[in-house]
């Protein structure tokens, strides 16, 4: 079978290790036009643009498509995939609606986006809570990425891109509050965060990360993601953004007109991607709500410590995953999936969960389950 990979940043070439190792017989050919290797054995590496219409139209013909793109570029994608045909897995992290084109697309095509970690995992994990309960009352989704021990000056190393992690201090936050939807500042709603036999203390804080569960899912009550930091982090960021360093209004400095969130994008990128300190992943999903007339309570937790010196970190290793195991699972089976489908439609197929789960195990990711 032929694999295409869109994207060799660092999520892209976690995608690409894994399928090495997960697939190896598979012939995998990346697409990126700033890639610098050329690829050996079983892996080609192409350097054009894969979302130029005449090199897409033979990327579609591959078995799947996994794309790791920037941000801006999902709609081109999306746009692409659903006149081509394409079979994608997407883990690009957009504010676009992937369903906003889908009405145009070629009956043969899938698109399923946002599966990488979360939104990804803990959407399917969202999913398949909800799927087995009569009525959901609350689903909760705690999800960081974090050194593992602090790192002064705000405790926290960049593992992503820098103007994503600015996007998380300055998105309003759509989230469900007594059944309804509700628009908050983001660093709104900051808790304490336990973690057992962990030997610092944690918050956690609203971000804007439920993405399609505000379509697919519904609550009596609440639904929230909330992102994991160490305790303080989000009074020195709500500081920084107070002051003006996340504005993309320009200002004037020495005659020169500088966006002051690029500045400090800058900036973090510079200090904050500590060398040495490896970073840790949290994942936690909760769901309450009744099933056979009795209340009941699932969890879903993942903690991940990527080990390995090969220069992958825990961030793009866990983000990488999710899709890989969805990517086996399409390629293995006969599933009739056509048009968008999320990581939580897809979740709630019987069986399909568990398999993911599975699959993840295989590559040292281990999820833990409780019920009461």
């Amino acid at each position: 079978m032929a694999i295409a990979v869109l994207g060799y940043g660092k999520i892209g070439r976690a995608i690409v290790k894994d399928l090495e190792n997960s697939m190896p017989s598979e012939e995998i050919a990346v697409f990126d036009p700033y890639a610098k290797e050329t690829g050996k054995g079983n892996l080609r590496v192409k350097r054009v643009d894969p979302l130029s219409p005449d090199t897409f139209r033979h990327i579609a013909e591959s078995d799947l498509v996994m794309a790791a793109l920037p941000a801006e570029q999902r709609p081109a994608l999306i746009g692409l995939t659903l006149r081509y045909g394409a079979r994608v897995v997407d883990v690009t992290f957009g504010n676009d609606d992937p369903f906003s084109q889908q009405a145009t697309g070629n009956r043969k095509s899938l698109y399923i986006p946002d599966c990488g970690l979360a939104p990804g995992l803990s959407n399917m994990a969202a999913g398949y809570f909800h799927s087995v309960m009569d009525e959901t009352e609350d689903l909760k989704i705690y999800v960081g990425g974090i050194p593992e021990r602090p790192v002064p000056p705000l405790d926290y190393v960049i593992t992503f891109a820098s103007q994503s992690v600015i996007d998380e201090y300055v998105n309003s936050v759509t989230w469900v509050s007594g059944g309804q939807v509700r628009v908050d500042p983001a660093l709104s709603g900051t808790e304490e965060f336990h973690l057992s036999g962990f030997p610092f203390a944690l918050e956690a804080f609203l971000t804007d990360g439920l993405r399609t569960l505000l379509r697919n899912v519904r609550v009596k009550n609440t639904m929230f993601e909330k992102t994991i930091r160490y305790m303080g982090h989000s009074d020195k960021v709500m500081l920084l953004r107070d002051l003006g360093f996340f504005s993309s209004d320009a200002v004037d400095v020495a005659g020169y007109r500088v966006r002051p969130r690029d500045l400090t994008a800058a900036l973090f990128d510079s200090k904050l991607r500590a060398q040495g300190v490896r970073d840790m992943i949290i994942l936690r999903v909760t769901a309450t709500g009744t099933s056979g007339g009795r209340r009941v309570h699932r969890g879903m937790e993942m903690i991940h410590v990527h080990r390995k010196d090969d220069g992958l970190t825990s961030m793009s290793v866990t983000t990488a995953a999710p899709a890989c195991a969805v990517a086996e699972l399409l390629l293995g089976e006969d599933l009739d999936l056509h048009g968008v489908v999320c990581p939580e439609e897809l979740a709630m197929k019987a069986g399909v969960f568990g398999k993911v789960a599975g699959a993840l195990r295989r590559r040292g990711i281990e999820l833990s389950f409780s019920e009461s």
